[in-house]
């Protein structure tokens, strides 16, 4: 029997392996002390009763997360699944037979490079493509920005949308491929947007820690959603990127997508803490929110992270930055790595289908915020 991540995006050590009794460690982040994220293969392994631990499950970034989790697993890297999956509070355990010679495990289903090219592609083939930005990050790979709009009016709005600061989290680049099949399909409210604002789309604004198989860090070890108020070309040239270009074309409203690893909910956060957070602030969100409770079961806005009290909000992060910069609507979206609680699917937990789910309903009200058409909504569950 063979194991081995020594491939884009793979990470395991194997401390021993004795028959099927496997112990490992999750390798921390390049330059950081945070890890979470493994995406390991078995070779050899057919019928074999593998027992998994992970024993530095416990110093996690995110231990917490382990509770209620369960590890995905593949016999070929593309159709995923859940397995049977334990944590005691110090050690993960995994426990599956597999039925082929080969079987993948990963935190949550991977996003490679080869599907992010294709992503690109087919944005740049829609009737939307107005151009590209070519950021680079710390080790060289490119950063793509696409723009996509109609050029039919001189006053439009500007709507930025970006995925992976925290490459582990790769629900969030899945959530926008559900963009890109909305914009392909050209809906009715794609073509309200588009023929009123431009949309800058950031598929993976971590394409270092992406391929690394990293969870919350570049290739120098930053946290980028924590670089916004001075980012360095040493050591945030993304976000250095990124700001840029927006102080450029100005912003309306900024969508930071991410995936949580603790809380087994779908929810926004808003920019409450920031000094200018007024009542008009509030009604915004309100009415984004209220748009995606209509049209989506898995989002709810009863658990998320403790709101924060005005001028306590950390500035260096996104949507916190964007928000009281440019005094625009600005949201972070999580969706979580296990099941959603007010949503339960035991047996598939968090899926891709879902954040594709997600993403449909956040162009519904990314079209009602368009049409200031807030006060009211015609969605339904889906």
């Amino acid at each position: 029997m063979q194991i081995t991540s020594d491939f884009e995006c793979g990470n395991i050590q194997i401390c021993s392996l004795n028959g099927n009794f496997i112990k490992a460690k999750i390798k921390t982040d390049q330059y950081s002390k945070d890890f979470q994220w493994f995406y390991f293969k078995i070779d050899g392994c057919k019928n074999a009763k593998l027992h998994i631990d992970i024993v530095n499950a416990s110093e996690a970034s995110f231990p917490d997360g382990w509770y209620d989790y369960s590890a995905l697993a593949s016999y070929d890297d593309a159709i995923w699944f859940r397995v049977d999956t334990t944590y005691d509070g110090k050690t993960l355990t995994i426990k599956f037979t597999p039925e082929c010679d080969k079987v993948y495990f990963a935190y949550f289903e991977p996003y490679k490079q080869k599907q992010h090219t294709c992503l690109v592609k087919r944005l740049k083939a829609t009737p939307y493509f107005l151009g590209s930005y070519n950021g680079r990050s710390v080790e060289g790979r490119t950063i793509d920005v696409i723009r996509l709009g109609l050029q039919t009016s001189v006053i439009r709005k500007k709507i930025w949308m970006i995925a992976r600061q925290h490459p582990g989290e790769t629900m969030a680049e899945w959530f926008v491929e559900g963009i890109v099949d909305q914009i392909e399909a050209n809906d009715e409210e794609i073509r309200r947007i588009l023929n009123a604002a431009d949309i800058y789309l950031i598929p993976n604004l971590n394409p270092d820690g992406s391929a690394l198989g990293s969870q919350r860090s570049n290739a120098a070890g930053i946290n980028l959603n924590r670089e916004w108020v001075a980012p360095s070309v040493e050591r945030s040239p993304e976000i250095k990127y990124v700001k840029g270009l927006i102080e450029q074309t100005g912003i309306d409203l900024f969508l930071d997508v991410h995936g949580e690893e603790t809380l087994p909910y779908a929810f926004v956060m808003g920019c409450e803490g920031v000094p200018s957070y007024n009542a008009q602030a509030a009604e915004r969100e309100r009415q984004f929110k209220n748009v995606l409770l209509k049209s989506n079961f898995d989002f709810q806005d009863d658990y998320g992270y403790p709101k924060k009290k005005k001028g306590e909000a950390d500035l260096t992060m996104a949507s916190n930055y964007i928000g009281e910069t440019y005094r625009c609507l600005s949201l972070t979206i999580e969706m979580p790595y296990k099941d959603c609680k007010n949503n339960l699917d035991p047996d598939k937990g968090w899926t891709v289908l879902r954040s594709k789910a997600l993403s449909k309903s956040v162009i519904l009200a990314i079209d009602e915020f368009i049409c200031l058409q807030g006060n009211s909504s015609q969605y339904q569950s889906v």
